[in-house]
């Protein structure tokens, strides 16, 4: 039950990892165009752009891995988290 809980615990910080996540992406984007539009060279933006991309993608596979820690793949247990996200796994 302790573990369970640790890995709920775990599930709510990789949740708002991905959230923060999404939001530097949104912030690196808009950064990006306006850079673009201002005729600006926007290569070192767009790589740390796909960096940041990158790093969300990583933080998912990992939400992925606490949510198989929770349960056994096809134990149809649903996991809400407190962003209201449903997974069934």
């Amino acid at each position: 039950m302790a573990r369970h809980k640790m890995e709920l615990r775990h599930l709510e910080t990789a949740d708002r990892h991905l959230a923060e996540g999404a939001e530097r992406i949104g912030k690196q984007e808009a950064l990006v165009a306006r850079l673009d539009q201002d005729g600006h060279d926007t290569a070192e933006a767009l790589r740390l752009l796909e960096q940041l991309r990158s790093l969300q993608e990583q933080s998912i596979a990992h939400r992925q891995h606490i949510l198989e820690a929770l349960a056994e793949p096809g134990d149809g247990v649903t996991i809400r988290t407190s962003d209201a996200r449903s997974t069934t796994v």
